[in-house]
């Protein structure tokens, strides 16, 4: 039975463990270290630390994140859960730790720590474990960072008033009186849709609100047939700087070779390495 340490919500989940991703640092003989099955059995034999991390699967995040480490261990010994910090250009900028965490369990438990991103230029993260003293095995390491969306979250994450999350991920979101900001990291995005509304070839609709901030957004709308099958998007990218009152209007059309459009569903799309605050948007015709 696994037990839990301790529980946090609101978080976007990343997971990144995985058997033979791991860089090792410390290690000083093979007897130290022994992975098998996807489990790593750490035992260090002397006063310096053995430290494990993953090779990829780098998390966004922002200045004074929250991340909260989760590791699934047994055996018995002490450890630490904490991030490598990564600047814009992927380079290694530091790292913070936990206070020290005793594992004694024969069984698989899992255990948190939350760590903060308390440098300033921090881009990216990733989760690390060091194991101090006695013998542990390790069968996973992941990270949250608070306040992400991704598909782990997307029912209970803020969001605009009538909108949905459609796909993708960003480090953090948030609604306050009415106005919806969000914060995505490079290589990231994030689509939300608004509900159906009924549509023909050659109309136009219109948008109003506006957006402020700074990166790039795409809005459009998704055509559907009358069975309600996908059948295409009319995209209009738009870069921010400042704040955006006046959008292109959207024409519905029906593409080559599909099926009469019926129906649309709104769509934005906010892209990478953007940060941004909308106000009331609408579509209509």
């Amino acid at each position: 039975m696994k037990n839990s340490i301790l529980v946090l919500a609101l978080l976007a989940s990343l997971p990144l463990f995985a058997a033979g991703s791991m860089h090792i640092s410390g290690q000083k003989s093979p007897d130290e270290v022994v992975e098998k099955d996807g489990i790593y059995t750490v035992a260090p034999q002397g006063k310096v630390r053995i430290q494990l991390y993953p090779k990829s699967g780098f998390a966004a995040v922002y200045d004074n994140a929250d991340v909260e480490v989760t590791a699934e261990v047994s055996g018995s010994g002490n450890i630490q859960l904490g991030v490598h910090f990564y600047n814009a250009r992927r380079a290694w900028s530091g790292s913070n730790a936990s206070k020290m965490i005793r594992v004694d369990n024969t069984e698989t438990e899992t255990v948190k720590a939350v760590v903060k991103v308390n440098k300033t230029g921090i881009a990216s993260v990733l989760p690390l474990i060091s194991v101090i003293s006695g013998e542990v095995r390790i069968e996973s390491l992941s990270l949250r960072v608070a306040g992400g969306v991704d598909k782990n979250n997307y029912k209970t994450a803020p969001i605009l008033s009538g909108w949905s999350y459609n796909s993708g991920s960003a480090i953090k979101a948030a609604l306050e009186n009415g106005t919806f900001s969000l914060l995505t990291g490079n290589r990231q995005m994030i689509e939300m849709l608004a509900p159906f509304q009924a549509a023909n070839a050659g109309e136009k609709f219109r948008i109003t609100g506006k957006i402020t901030g700074k990166g790039s957004v795409s809005i459009g709308l998704h055509l559907y047939d009358r069975r309600r099958a996908w059948q295409g998007t009319v995209w209009q990218q738009l870069k921010i700087d400042g704040t955006l009152s006046e959008f292109p209007e959207l024409s519905v059309a029906t593409p080559a070779g599909k099926n009469e459009v019926v129906s649309v569903r709104p769509v934005i799309r906010v892209n990478g390495n953007s940060d941004i605050a909308i106000d009331a948007l609408h579509f209509s015709k």
